[in-house]
């Protein structure tokens, strides 16, 4: 595995060179920092760009292109990344050198191309694609609201994250949608290409010098790079536990439990982050597994979760109205319990087993490899051999160390007031 990161004025070049994959792997990224008033268009922007194109009118144009270039395949993301937005563009085709002279470069035109060139009429999207992707994004924003877990975890974070990037939906806004038109979407979409920060990151089997020249030769944009600041985002640490009950038309009710941590080590929020989410319930052995769930009978689903960025764990559970009280309380017993040590080396050192199994199969996967270095590029992220070193370090100690930093800063409870008498 052979990486290089390149900066050119205009945008920031990854190659990643490896024998590994018949195929190449292409990643264009662009991101910029975070306003809640873009989220709703940048989601739609990322559906239409890969609809159709200047040269690919319909559907059915770019889905014979993608059969031309050996069944290629395109897809598009738009998600939050703590303090920025972003949008990133993937191409996975086969390598030239299992079919034609020439496809490597036809493959990667194909993506700049639907880049660069989106399918615009007088100024503004073309309509008939417009409403189709306007209205299949509809039907997913309306869909949201029927899932209790899902309210359960916004409504979570918008209480922890007031007046932070943390508390921004990252599924968009309805009201933000009703403003979108075929025309501020194609105004938005070419402030983006001109405005953003723009990564490329490329991996397989390749001639290094003739990569960096097509690239180059595709001419994603004239204007200059920006330079990337941190994505971490800082939350305020609250003195008192925030508790907030609000009832819903749901059987089940949902109950989420936000901890944050100040101070942590960079050694911390890399490794003993991942282990002490692990044992206290992040795999099915967890400690709120077996003791809520199991022993307790408590609830129908628990577990928990961090995030890197903004140094959180959740806790996740689907529970009867009626156990929210024993719940809550059991889990802070759990979480005092890992506190004073109480938990088994083996579960220690059955997370690092877990840990470096799913490490070693980032080399079987093109995609999970140029994310591995996106977020080396993006969140200073050790490489695979670094973190198959470093868990291994991580001591029962340095778990108990960081399980007494957590400070359950919000408990929220989805009630749910329907039963299943009034239902039938």
């Amino acid at each position: 595995m052979n990486y290089e990161k390149i900066e050119y004025p205009n945008y920031n070049l990854h190659l990643i060179q490896t024998k590994k994959f018949k195929t190449i792997h292409l990643l264009v990224v662009l991101k910029r920092k975070l306003k809640k008033e873009e989220i709703t268009i940048r989601n739609v922007l990322s559906d239409i760009l890969l609809e159709t194109g200047k040269n690919y009118k319909t559907t059915r144009d770019l889905q014979i292109a993608k059969e031309e270039n050996y069944a290629c395949s395109l897809s598009s993301s738009s998600f939050k990344s703590g303090t920025y937005a972003v949008l990133s563009f993937s191409l996975s085709f086969l390598n030239e050198r299992y079919t034609e002279k020439g496809m490597n470069d036809k493959s990667i035109s194909l993506l700049f191309d639907l880049l660069k060139n989106p399918n615009i009429v007088k100024d503004e999207f073309e309509k008939k694609t417009f409403n189709y992707t306007m209205n299949s994004y509809k039907d997913y924003l309306e869909s949201l609201n029927e899932n209790p877990n899902r309210i359960a975890g916004v409504r979570l974070d918008e209480e922890m994250g007031k007046n932070t990037p943390l508390e921004y939906h990252a599924s968009g806004y309805m009201e933000d949608f009703k403003k979108i038109t075929a025309k501020n979407l194609y105004e938005y979409y070419q402030d983006v290409l001109k405005n953003d920060i723009i990564d490329i990151f490329v991996l397989g089997d390749y001639d290094k010098e003739t990569m960096k020249e097509k690239i180059k030769e595709e001419n994603i944009r004239e204007e200059k790079n920006q330079k990337s600041e941190s994505h971490f985002v800082k939350l305020p640490i609250s003195k008192k536990t925030k508790k907030i009950v609000e009832e819903h038309e749901f059987m089940q009710s949902q109950l989420a439990m936000g901890y944050k941590i100040d101070k942590m080590t960079d050694f911390e929020k890399k490794y003993v982050f991942h282990a002490l989410n692990f044992i206290f319930g992040g795999g099915n052995d967890s400690k709120l597994f077996k003791e809520v769930r199991e022993k307790n009978s408590l609830c129908y689903s628990i577990h928990s979760h961090i995030s890197y960025l903004y140094q959180t764990l959740i806790v996740n559970a689907g529970i009867s109205k009626d156990n929210y009280e024993k719940t809550v309380s059991l889990v802070n017993q759990e979480l005092t319990k890992i506190c004073e040590g109480k938990f088994d080396l083996e579960d220690l050192n059955e997370m690092k087993i877990i840990y470096v199994n799913t490490c070693k199969t980032i080399y079987d996967s093109p995609n999970d490899l140029i994310r591995n270095y996106m977020s080396h590029e993006y969140f200073n992220h050790d490489l695979v051999e670094v973190r198959i070193k470093k868990i291994l370090e991580v001591t029962k100690e340095d778990v108990i160390k960081l399980a007494k930093k957590l400070k359950l800063d919000t408990i929220y409870f989805l009630k749910g007031v329907r039963n299943e008498e009034t239902d039938n």
